[in-house]
């Protein structure tokens, strides 16, 4: 395992469950922190908590809200005006919002806030990774039960009627995101940055709470139809096979930010991949060279098209 101690990791998603176990873990470890969020409150919070851990370190609170191009735009802004090198990008943000869900722009929320936003802040902080970075992505279980990426091309449209499992898809794009990051980093000489994806197994968060709290019945009714997620979640969920602690669900990162050669996929290594120490993690067969640069492209170009839009005043 490779020690941590003095280096600089930027995240995403740290002031609540699993991200704030991790930066928990990390200023254990002697990481100085860029911490990115949208409320100042539970950063300056979190802060505290850091310091009291390990005093030594730094922490700095970047605002950004990860619904709009602009913030994260202004966020890479601040950022890069510190001059900083970024030694662990760790992109651990999630949501799982309605499927209809809309940013202000029309954008699929989920989608924006999980994927597009992810690739806009690793493509404007390129040039400040280290040469030995390491870029990490939090992708879920869930994404092997994604749709065919070939269907992606709404969410990157605004106002377009997506698919109903766009968080499973969004977690999807994110390892197609991943796999392709090394290409792009490449002109910037980063050719020896680490990019890999990890999962932190299931265990009842914010984000699927809702899913187990409708009821054995109603999940098996949807199984029926077809989605058997909600029933195999709550059934774990049950049973107690599942991570016991956001502590748990956070080693996976960790794990992919330390090992001297990790997986390009970590997750738990336990049954069906829902708990227990970290290990080489099953991808989803739609994980391939080809649907990784399609995507980027695709997602790029969003991405160029959402900066070069003038704002109302």
């Amino acid at each position: 395992m490779n020690s941590l101690n003095n280096l600089t990791a930027c995240v995403t998603g740290c002031t609540d469950g699993i991200g704030r176990a991790l930066c928990l873990r990390l200023a254990a470890e002697g990481v100085n922190m860029i911490l990115c969020a949208r409320s100042a409150e539970k950063a300056e919070n979190l802060i505290k908590d850091l310091n009291h851990i390990n005093p030594r370190i730094t922490c700095q609170f970047i605002s950004c809200d990860l619904e709009s191009i602009d913030s994260c735009a202004a966020a890479i802004h601040e950022i890069k005006r510190g001059n900083p090198l970024i030694d662990l990008l760790m992109l651990n943000a999630g949501i799982a919002d309605d499927a209809s869900a809309r940013t202000a722009e029309g954008y699929n929320k989920v989608f924006f806030v999980n994927h597009i936003s992810h690739q806009a802040l690793a493509m404007g902080l390129a040039d400040h990774l280290s040469f030995n970075a390491r870029v990490i992505v939090q992708s879920s279980l869930a994404h092997r039960a994604a749709s065919h990426p070939d269907t992606f091309g709404s969410y990157l449209c605004p106002y377009q009627t997506g698919n109903s499992t766009a968080y499973a898809d969004s977690k999807l794009a994110n390892l197609l995101f991943i796999k392709a990051l090394p290409t792009y980093l490449a002109q910037y000489g980063r050719s020896s940055v680490l990019c890999a994806g990890a999962h932190p197994g299931y265990m009842v968060t914010n984000i699927n709470r809702s899913t187990v709290q409708m009821g054995m019945m109603s999940c098996m009714r949807w199984g029926l139809r077809g989605n058997i997620k909600p029933l195999l979640l709550s059934m774990a969920s049950s049973l107690g096979i599942c991570q016991p602690s956001n502590d748990a669900a956070a080693l996976s990162m960790l794990h992919a930010a330390r090992h001297d050669e990790p997986s390009f996929y970590t997750g738990p290594g336990g049954f069906a991949e829902l708990y227990g120490k970290p290990d080489r993690a099953k991808l989803s067969a739609y994980v391939s060279d080809h649907n990784a640069r399609v995507m980027w492209q695709k997602t790029e170009a969003c991405i160029n098209l959402l900066q070069m839009v003038p704002r109302e005043s």
